[in-house]
């Protein structure tokens, strides 16, 4: 019983003095934040043994039963509440968030959680919300989450009515409106969501911004278009990214712009010139980033110039009779993505009219890696005039690929056109299908995020792959009439009559000992 004693007392005073050390510390180097942190830790450890063992330690503090227990429940209550003290100075500067909802509503996509974590710069965000604002508690609680993960961000909302000379400096003449400054620049954002102030972030801290540009000319989606066949929408979806959209038409230079960080043939319905392929090949010789969108039932004949690159544009269809869509629009599910940096943590289904198959030459110059595969339940036919159908003894089963990447192997000798192997690598991304980035589809499933995923892959920024905010879905629970008078039942009378008569039956026990 000695050992015991001495050593809950050694205990004791050993978890005292560390929890002054590590205060002491905290006061006068508050950095690192490991060696305070893990004085505290054995504070707290040596205290909760002293609590186990206080028994042992004051048996013998008085005769009296009254006095012992007294002290012993003093004693125990002040290790106690200083064991809590502890832990709360130590969690009140490591701050932990868990989203219990099931629907994710207050978390932020892990694409967002990376730009916040890798910026460089400070940012502050002020938010001009009316007494009676809707959004107002929303958005500081996504304010205050985006400082959870990164302490360059600093933020506050600011009522226009009460502080107008405030809003007038900022120029706000709305309410609801948020004003992102950095580096002495700043930007306004007129809806209060993730997607919204995370690309006004990524704009707003960027040192230099990439360009992309739409070749036209051919036939190909007119990317200012509105209209349901225009690709309006992707172009809106890479500015809000913090890129340069341009049109190219290749007629008109002599060589591809030098700040061409990707070239997009979006779709062409017509065959490029002989001179116009001359200048992408040179492009690509150069470590160029093409994305490469064919058709099937596409008059532009790509197949002779993507065949030099490594890429086989075949002359079929892909048709899946299980598709909700049609039997010529073919989905690929969340599984039909290998593994690829464009489709890593990529969870959503996305669907291609008329798309074509398309293959890699696997020669010693370039890799080919698939990037999207149809389900089992699609076919591939070449039957693509008359009466398209499907004939077992003719076709193919799937999985069809209908999306690949194209490397320059690290290896290679001289690259086409002559670049040598100290070149930068170039990139293809091909898909045999233009119409899923069109306006009418881009928003359905997960077509417009792809679009988006490969062409941050092929500008190397892959920290603004699928920047998707989560949604917080509505849950219904729907109870039966039945059901509904159950509960009433067991929660009004039932458990309540039930813990009265539990009460009584222990008293009455405690007054017969």
């Amino acid at each position: 019983m000695l050992d015991k004693q001495n050593f809950g007392t050694v205990a004791g005073v050993i978890g005292l003095l560390l929890g002054i050390a590590g205060f002491v510390v905290f006061s006068l180097w508050p950095e690192p934040a490991w060696i305070y942190v893990a004085l505290e830790l054995f504070a707290v450890f040596h205290l909760s043994v002293f609590l186990v063992t206080y028994g042992y330690l004051l048996r013998e503090f008085s005769s009296r039963r009254s006095t012992r227990f007294g002290a012993n429940s003093f004693l125990m209550t002040a290790v106690f509440l200083g064991i809590l003290l502890i832990l709360n100075f130590i969690l009140a500067r490591h701050h932990v968030r868990i989203d219990l909802s099931g629907s994710g509503k207050f978390s932020l996509s892990p694409q967002t959680v990376g730009v916040l974590k890798n910026l460089k710069k400070e940012v502050k965000i002020t938010g001009f919300f009316g007494e009676r604002s809707e959004v107002a508690d929303t958005a500081r609680d996504l304010f205050a989450t985006y400082r959870h993960y990164s302490p360059k961000i600093t933020f506050e909302t600011v009522n226009p009515d009460k502080k107008p000379t405030i809003a007038k400096e900022f120029g706000i003449t709305a309410y609801d409106t948020v004003v992102l400054q950095s580096g002495g620049q700043s930007l306004t954002a007129h809806t209060v969501s993730e997607q919204e102030i995370t690309s006004s972030i990524i704009r707003i801290s960027r040192e230099t911004h990439k360009t992309i540009y739409f070749v036209e000319g051919h036939g190909e989606h007119p990317v200012d278009s509105t209209e349901q066949e225009g690709f309006s929408a992707v172009k809106k979806g890479l500015e809000d990214q913090g890129m340069i959209v341009q049109k190219l038409s290749l007629l008109s230079v002599k060589r591809l712009p030098d700040d061409a960080s990707v070239v997009i043939l979006g779709g062409p319905s017509r065959p490029l010139a002989p001179q116009e392929e001359v200048l992408l090949s040179d492009y690509l010789a150069q470590g160029g980033r093409l994305f490469l969108l064919s058709d099937a039932l596409s008059s532009s004949d790509l197949a002779p110039f993507a065949l030099k690159w490594g890429i086989k544009l075949n002359d079929d269809l892909v048709l899946d009779p299980t598709s909700g869509v049609g039997p010529v629009v073919p989905i690929v599910n969340p599984s039909g993505y290998p593994p690829h940096p464009i489709t890593h943590t990529f969870s959503l289904a996305s669907f291609y009219p008329t798309a074509r198959s398309v293959d890699g030459l696997g020669n010693s110059r370039f890799t080919f890696q698939p990037l999207l595969r149809t389900s089992d339940a699609s076919w591939l036919t070449k039957q693509i005039t008359g009466d398209i159908s499907i004939d077992p003894s003719r076709d193919q089963k799937g999985p069809i690929v209908i999306g690949g990447v194209v490397e320059e192997k690290q290896d290679a000798g001289e690259a086409v056109g002559g670049a040598s192997n100290t070149a930068p690598k170039m990139r293809i991304v091909v898909i045999g299908d233009s119409d899923f980035a069109s306006n009418g589809l881009m928003r359905s499933a997960g077509n417009g995020d792809l679009f988006q995923n490969v062409v941050t892959w092929l500008a190397d920024e892959g920290d603004l792959i699928s920047i998707r905010p989560q949604k917080a879905e509505t849950a219904t629970l729907l109870i039966s009439p039945q059901r509904m008078m159950a509960t009433f039942y067991f929660s009004v009378l039932i458990l309540p009559v039930g813990v009265l008569l539990t009460g009584l039956l222990i008293w009455r026990r405690r007054r017969r000992l």
